[in-house]
């Protein structure tokens, strides 16, 4: 396969990039003229190639270097501004805009046969109930972030849109953490605002003689956690295989129902806190408590959340896509994160 990357120089993409090299693909990558310098050092030795582009701007790639990317046959784009805490137009420039610029690319791009779009699970603003894979909520519908409803709006037109001869495949991945065996992460999100809370907490006296610690988590609450390396060996997968389907949605998400209380639980144990978590169902409480502790209150919806995400999909068309318990790999996460704060 001929393929280019959006978002290759990111934590995901990245990894993606490097492991469909080593499956004998060609690999392309669009990448701003900024990114390309910092972006050199992490293939090197690698026949991977650049393409200046930005999505965010409406041609994405200039004219003259249209001809480069004519016998791409498989685009995946990644690109995407993730942040819990940017401004609703940030996120829409970045999410919905970026999107949309690519899907006017693709009509330009000849030999294309496959798109791949990294979405999100949290594109339905659900708490509760089973989520399918073909389940999109309404654009109107009261989100939790603006990233996500950011998202929303660009899978409703990756799903609109009529791109004729070319397969559309949806990649909808959970919160992504390090590596399962390193435990090597390049920035600190989702899971890590607690570890940072945590390790806070660790250094404050008076923590030696708390009791519990209160925490809005609902004790039947799931954290759809998955490690980098599994997620790109799933869509990797997915990209070099892709099945017949004109569109396809996959939740890329673990397949064991992580608890959130015990996850949380057995992170204090891993990083020496020997406190109990009191679970508090009282997230207006929390509202006002995150921010101060340097947690944005946005991820008191991620800890509420009960939902349940099918997979009927992918273990229908990768019935040998397997993850990890995470009790073998949040040892290796803690850690890794102790030694980056040290």
């Amino acid at each position: 396969m001929k393929i280019l990357i959006t978002g290759g120089s990111g934590f995901i993409g990245k990894r993606l990039a490097l492991n469909l090299l080593t499956h004998g693909h060609e690999v392309y990558l669009l990448i701003r003229s900024k990114s390309i310098k910092s972006t050199i050092p992490f293939f090197t030795n690698t026949p991977v190639k650049f393409i200046e582009g930005d999505i965010e701007d409406s041609e994405v790639i200039k004219p003259e270097f249209m001809e480069r990317i004519q016998e791409i046959d498989t685009l995946i784009h990644l690109a995407a501004l993730y942040d819990l805490k940017a401004a609703r137009e940030e996120s829409y420039q970045a999410n919905v805009l970026g999107t949309k610029n690519i899907l006017t690319l693709i009509k330009k791009m000849k030999a294309l046969k496959y798109f791949h779009y990294f979405s999100t699970y949290a594109v339905n603003p659900s708490l509760e109930g089973l989520i399918l894979e073909d389940e999109l909520s309404n654009e109107k519908n009261d989100f939790n972030d603006f990233y996500s409803e950011a998202k929303n709006k660009a899978e409703h037109l990756v799903r609109e849109d009529r791109l004729p001869g070319v397969k559309v495949i949806i990649h909808r991945p959970g919160i992504i953490i390090g590596e399962s065996e390193s435990g090597l992460m390049d920035k600190t999100d989702g899971p890590y605002y607690f570890f940072d809370f945590i390790k806070k907490l660790k250094s404050m006296p008076f923590a030696n003689f708390l009791p519990f610690l209160p925490l809005p988590v609902p004790e039947a609450s799931r954290l759809n956690v998955l490690p980098v390396d599994i997620l790109v060996e799933w869509s990797s997968e997915i990209i070099r295989n892709p099945k017949g389907h004109n569109l396809r949605c996959y939740h890329l998400v673990p397949h064991e129902q992580i608890s959130t209380l015990n996850f949380l639980k057995r992170s204090l144990e891993l990083m020496s806190i020997p406190l109990k978590v009191l679970p508090i169902n009282s997230p207006e409480l929390f509202f006002r408590i995150f921010p101060m502790l340097g947690i944005p209150k946005e991820t008191i919806f991620y800890l509420q959340q009960r939902a349940i995400f099918d997979q009927k999909h992918l273990m229908e068309d990768y019935p040998e896509l397997i993850g990890r318990p995470y009790q073998e790999y949040l040892p290796n996460i803690i850690e890794a994160y102790r030694r980056r704060m040290n």
